[in-house]
């Protein structure tokens, strides 16, 4: 009986001293007669700890009749110090790095090993990329981490993870994106309390790549020879993309606020608008710098130069339209331009020019040869990017607040729409004059047959598509998304 009420101790009794008296009630004894231990049951018999934290180990003793066994003296040692280390009466404290450590304990001979793993307590949770763009069909793996207040990633830490719209992108029990339909969802990832979200853009199928850029990119140009270069209005530069890679190369330092761009000629000389500074950079294309500035009243905003690369037009916020000889860098003329102008455009041959004014709701047409107001087209809503006919028959107008607008110049009259939705505000012809690219602030470009109207493509990439240029080389769009932060290149 006292043998059977000895063992339902052994739950709750336990000794973690340094060195007591045996009792001599055992009959497995030493041959001085004290009573040896032939197991030891640890509590727990293993421990997982966070940083800097503790726990206490209880151990019985028990001889080979499974008996328990009192005043057994129990000794404690850690197996690396660096990591954990233990009192005298077994308390077990984690003393900061993360790892593994054994407690050795020790009675009357018998020696066992507790086992203790060191990790950082959870944080924080960390994903990435934590924003990006994939393919229609494409899968990528989402990395994630579970980490301490350290820094430090927490090993085995459980995740579970989900999808905003599974019909745009799902993913995985293990983190494994993959997209279905164009648009943007957000992948949720937790670990039990802590959480944190990724953002993934499903690319329309259109859309060939999509190039990060910050700062506010904006305003676009193509060479004939096929270079592209972009504004980056709060990066106060000019930036180029190389075609063949889709990347970004050159960074062009202009100053502050360059909003647009254009190339002269057949591509040598490129002019930027530069609003905060209230001029014209001129930049070297050969050697990707600017090499010399032209003072603008106000606030400088289009840009347009003729095919012979001699002259350029722009308007400005001190409500004048300014025709500038490059090589000498002067204003050798000018007309009034009232309303804000952010659009220009020339027509075949450059004899006349094309001027939107967004709060008049008005396209004036200026003869350039005598720089005289000729004709004004009452387009209503708020004109923004225009273009010609290669045959100068028809102007486009993109109605931001309405269709695109077809206007007849033969008979000044508007004839025809095309349902862009609202929001239209880029513009630009592909290089054989067939079709037309339409960029909105809506996140949609549209690729438009110009002769019959249709529609050809409506390409979603969110945010806030802006300006609108065509490579002559590859007939492909390149479009800067101000708010998004990217330029998406598309066919």
């Amino acid at each position: 009986m006292l043998v059977q009420a000895l063992r339902r101790m052994i739950g709750t009794a336990g000794i973690a001293i340094g060195t007591v008296v045996v009792s001599t009630w055992s009959c497995n004894k030493s041959s001085t007669g004290a009573a040896v231990p032939a197991y030891l049951i640890i509590t727990p018999d293993s421990a997982a700890l966070f940083r800097f934290d503790s726990v206490a180990l209880t151990v019985n003793a028990l001889d080979k009749d499974s008996a328990l066994l009192t005043a057994v003296a129990v000794t404690f040692r850690s197996s690396d110090t660096n990591t954990v280390r233990v009192t005298a009466v077994g308390l077990v404290r984690s003393v900061g790095p993360t790892g593994k450590a054994g407690v050795l304990v020790s009675a009357g001979g018998v020696t066992r090993t507790v086992p203790v793993t060191v990790t950082g307590k959870p944080k924080t949770v960390a994903a990435s990329p934590a924003d990006t763009s994939i393919k229609q069909g494409a899968s990528y793996q989402l990395r994630t981490q579970v980490l301490d207040s350290l820094g430090d990633s927490v090993a085995n830490a459980p995740r579970t993870f989900h999808s905003s719209d599974t019909a745009i992108a799902a993913v995985s029990g293990t983190g494994l994106v993959t997209a279905r339909k164009s648009g943007q969802a957000f992948m949720q990832v937790t670990s039990g309390a802590l959480g944190t979200f990724a953002s993934v853009s499903v690319l329309d199928s259109n859309v060939i790549a999509r190039i990060p850029l910050a700062n506010t990119p904006y305003g676009v140009a193509a060479s004939s020879a096929g270079v592209i270069y972009v504004t980056q209005v709060f990066g106060f530069a000019v930036r180029r993309i190389n075609m063949a890679t889709l990347k970004l190369t050159d960074s062009i330092p202009v100053g502050a606020d360059p909003i647009q761009v254009a190339f002269a000629g057949t591509g040598a000389t490129a002019l930027a608008t530069k609003r905060s500074s209230h001029s014209i950079g001129i930049i070297n294309v050969a050697t990707h710098a600017q090499i010399d500035t032209i003072a603008i009243p106000g606030d400088p905003y289009p840009i347009r130069i003729s095919a012979n690369g001699a002259t350029a037009y722009v308007t400005s916020t001190a409500g004048w339209l300014y025709k500038i000889d490059i090589a000498s860098r002067t204003r050798i003329d000018s007309v009034p331009a009232p309303d804000p102008s952010t659009q220009l455009t020339l027509g075949p041959g450059d004899s006349l020019v094309y001027y939107s004014s967004e709060f008049a709701g008005t396209v004036t047409e200026v003869r350039t040869a005598t720089m005289t107001a000729v004709r004004t087209f009452p387009t209503g809503g708020t004109p923004q990017a225009l273009a010609v006919s290669q045959d100068g028959a028809e102007l486009y107008v993109a109605d931001e607040s309405g269709p695109l607008q077809v206007w007849s110049l033969t008979s000044a009259t508007r004839i025809d729409s095309v349902a862009t939705a609202r929001n239209a505000f880029g513009l630009a012809l592909t290089p054989d004059g067939t079709k037309l690219f339409v960029g909105t602030t809506a996140g949609k470009i549209y690729l438009v047959n110009r002769a019959t109207r249709a529609i050809i493509h409506s390409i979603s990439v969110g945010g806030n598509a802006r300006n609108v240029a065509v490579d002559p080389v590859t007939g492909y769009a390149v479009v800067p998304n101000e708010s998004g932060g990217w330029i998406d290149v598309v066919k």
